[in-house]
C-alpha cells in the first residue's frame, strides 16, 4: 500500500506508514506475549495506542488534501493544524485520540456532499467505535499511561501493574469463586510491620490490549481505503 519513498513524500505525510509499523510491531509482540512476563503488556498497549493516533492524523490529512480544505487561513498543503476546542494547534502537538477522532468525524460529516462526488461511501464511523474511542481516552488521554510507571491522571493507576496489593481474605474469596489457584506473593517486612499480600492480576490491561488491537485494526482499515480513494498511488504531488 505504501510507497518505497521517503515518508515526507507520502500523501498523508507518512503518518499511515508509521502507523502500520507500530501496529505490526504490536501485533507480533501480542502474539508472542506470555502473561508470565510481568508488565510486558504495557509496551504492546502503547504501540497499538500510538498506531491509532497516527492513523487518525493521517486520515485527517488525506481528507484535507483530497478536498482541498485549508487549515484555518493556511492552505491544505501547509503544516496540518486542527482545533483543540480553543485554538488551532499543530497536529504534531495533539495526542488525545478523542480530539483527533471527533475532528475527523465532524469533518467527514460536514463535507459529506463533497465526499460523495469522489466516492459512494460517506466515511462515517460505525456507532460502536465512538464508545470504544471514549473508553481508550479514559484510560490514556495523553499517550502517557502505558509509557510511565506513574501518571498525572490517576484514574486507572492502580490497574496498570500486573501485581496488585490485596489481603489474604480477598485472595481466598477470589480463589474460591474462580475455583482455581492464584499467583500470590506474601512479603514479610521488618518485625512489627504488617505483612503485605500481592496478587497477579493483569485482567484490566489484557482487556485494554484487546480493545486497542481491535480499534487499531478498524482505524487502520479506514485509513487504508481512505488513502486508496483520495490519493491513488499515494504520492504527494506537492513535494
Amino acid at each position: 500500500m505504501y510507497l518505497f519513498a521517503p515518508l515526507e513524500r507520502h500523501y498523508d505525510k507518512g503518518f499511515g506508514a508509521m502507523g502500520d509499523s507500530f501496529q505490526d510491531a504490536a501485533t507480533v509482540l501480542k502474539n508472542q506475549h506470555n502473561r508470565g512476563n510481568l508488565n510486558g503488556h504495557l509496551p504492546i498497549c502503547y504501540l497499538f495506542r500510538h498506531s491509532i493516533e497516527l492513523f487518525l492524523k493521517g486520515a485527517i490529512i488525506i481528507v484535507h488534501q483530497g478536498l482541498r480544505i485549508s487549515y484555518g487561513e493556511e492552505p491544505c498543503t501547509s503544516e496540518p493544524k486542527i482545533s483543540d476546542g480553543k485554538k488551532l494547534k499543530s497536529i504534531y502537538a495533539i495526542h488525545d485520540i478523542n480530539t483527533l477522532y471527533k475532528y475527523l468525524s465532524r469533518l467527514v460529516l460536514e463535507k459529506k456532499a463533497e465526499i460523495f462526488e469522489v466516492t459512494e461511501s460517506s466515511w462515517e464511523f460505525d456507532d460502536d467505535i465512538d464508545s470504544k474511542i471514549k473508553r481508550l481516552t479514559e484510560i490514556d488521554p495523553l499517550s502517557s499511561y502505558f509509557r510511565y510507571p506513574t501518571n498525572k491522571i490517576t484514574t486507572f493507576e492502580n490497574e496498570k501493574s500486573a501485581f496488585k496489593e490485596t489481603s489474604v481474605e480477598a485472595v481466598m474469596a477470589l480463589a474460591k469463586k474462580n475455583n482455581e489457584p492464584m499467583k500470590t506473593i506474601k512479603a514479610m517486612l521488618a518485625p512489627g510491620q504488617d505483612t503485605q499480600i500481592f496478587i497477579h492480576d493483569d485482567s484490566f490491561t489484557e482487556e485494554a490490549m484487546s480493545l486497542l488491537s481491535e480499534v487499531a485494526e478498524y482505524i487502520s482499515t479506514y485509513h487504508f481505503y481512505l488513502m486508496r480513494t483520495f490519493a491513488g498511488d499515494g504520492l504527494d504531488k506537492n513535494n
